[in-house]
């Protein structure tokens, strides 16, 4: 059944746990998908960090080393601060591989627990959605209603 991307955000406000991953194979479209949605959908006001546009921010590529998931967290809901939309419906980090890749399995999946539990409304009321490419370890947490796989969500209502 595809997923509507207005409902998902919709839902995950109504959630006590308002975090979830959309993921998918590289080259696919998922940050064109993103891209477009923020267009057509002018009345959700969305803050969207491309992380590696940030990257000449985040000093230097030794700090990224130090960046665990629970620090990539914070870094991320401190966007919302930073968004020039106010007030904001919806946080997304898309474009993170480049961090993933660094971090070992354990890591992964203390990132995957910070988003399923950890932002919860008692952390941030504002719904964030992580987008990046398939990871065995995603893969193998399918059965997790926070990861969204790319190919589920509706295209044609978008483009």
């Amino acid at each position: 059944m595809a997923v509507n991307l207005r409902d998902l955000i919709k839902n995950l406000k109504d959630e006590r746990y308002n975090s979830c991953i959309i993921y998918g194979d590289a080259g696919i479209g998922k940050s064109a998908y993103i891209d477009t949605f923020i267009l057509k959908n002018t009345d959700i006001n969305t803050v969207y960090v491309s992380v590696i546009n940030e990257y000449p921010k985040i000093q230097s590529a030794q700090s990224l080393f130090g960046f665990s998931p629970n620090k990539f967290i914070s870094w991320s809901l401190s966007k919302i601060e930073e968004g020039e939309q106010k007030p904001c419906d919806v946080l997304i980090i898309d474009n993170f591989d480049f961090i993933i890749n660094l971090w070992s399995s354990v890591e992964k999946e203390e990132f995957l627990k910070l988003v399923e539990k950890f932002l919860e409304k008692s952390v941030s009321t504002i719904p964030s959605i992580f987008v990046f490419h398939t990871d065995p370890l995603i893969e193998s947490q399918l059965d997790k209603k926070f990861i969204t796989k790319y190919s589920e969500l509706e295209i044609q209502n978008i483009y």
